[in-house]
């Protein structure tokens, strides 16, 4: 069963600075969001440095480092929470609001602890967990199209190198994975192992090989990855039903009908 996500705030505070500011470098033993309402300036945590204008927010992770200045009628609303869940993975890093649509709930927090009531307390974590839900479904998000152009780069690499004698460990080095999360993450988005997604490429080019009539058996395996003509042969006929042979003579036959088709209608048009 999935964990519900929890936050809790421990503090929010909304600022407007009169005249240029510059702070210096401290950290939180929470999560803390700034989020940007209006304003320039620019921040630094880890290795990140950023550039902020109105709308734009930073997720910091607890115990991390950073520092910001900014310009005179920078407006700033920030948060400190908690993340209860320990299965989530960290969030982090500097995003634009408009994908996100987190200021209102922002707004809403602050409103809280300006009004308290009974039900404040409970209100601005809802607030709160309401905001991580949306930064976890971007991330998550983000994942998939990073793995999506992942397994398209590698599916690329196949289709211009199925000749090589290449293999899952190989492609799954070449895309960042491990072995293992690498064969279950391409069955996932491609619905066939990767040593079957190899065979039926190298076969489909087999099949168009073949029916050109340019090249010999042997010529094909070599020239499509198999290892001896022998192996070619077991291969092809596993996956079409037929041996290369009489996938050729098939072709034959088809081309002398076909032949034979299109001279019976030249001789219909000269009779009429």
């Amino acid at each position: 069963r999935q964990k519900m996500v929890e936050g809790n705030v421990r503090f929010c505070v909304r600022h407007k600075y009169e005249e240029d500011y510059k702070g210096v470098y401290h950290k939180h033993p929470c999560y803390e969001l700034v989020y940007y309402a209006s304003g320039t300036g620019a921040g630094h945590f880890r290795n990140v440095t950023y550039k902020f204008k109105k709308d734009d927010f930073v997720v910091l992770p607890p115990k991390v480092r950073h520092i910001e200045r900014g310009d005179k009628d920078v407006e700033v609303i920030y948060i400190g929470f908690d993340i209860l869940n320990t299965d989530i993975g960290e969030i982090a890093g500097f995003f634009s609001d408009r994908a996100y649509g987190i200021r209102e709930y922002l707004e809403k927090i602050y409103y809280e602890t300006q009004h308290w009531s009974k039900y404040s307390y409970q209100l601005i974590n809802n607030f709160t967990e309401i905001i991580i839900i949306k930064l976890i479904n971007t991330a998550l998000e983000d994942k998939r199209k990073s793995v999506n152009n992942d397994i398209k780069n590698i599916v690329d690499y196949i289709s211009n190198n199925y000749m090589d004698d290449i293999n899952a460990k190989q492609l799954a080095k070449i895309a960042g994975y491990s072995y293992d999360y690498f064969r279950k993450l391409f069955e996932q988005n491609m619905g066939v192992s990767v040593k079957d997604y190899l065979t039926q490429k190298r076969v489909a080019v087999a099949i168009n090989m073949l029916k050109s009539k340019k090249y010999t058996v042997k010529e094909v395996a070599v020239n499509c990855g198999f290892k001896s003509s022998s192996h070619f042969c077991t291969v092809f006929k596993g996956e079409t039903g037929e041996t290369p042979y009489q996938t050729m003579e098939k072709e034959s036959a088809e081309n002398i009908v076909k032949d034979k088709f299109d001279k019976r209608k030249e001789r219909n048009k000269t009779d009429l």
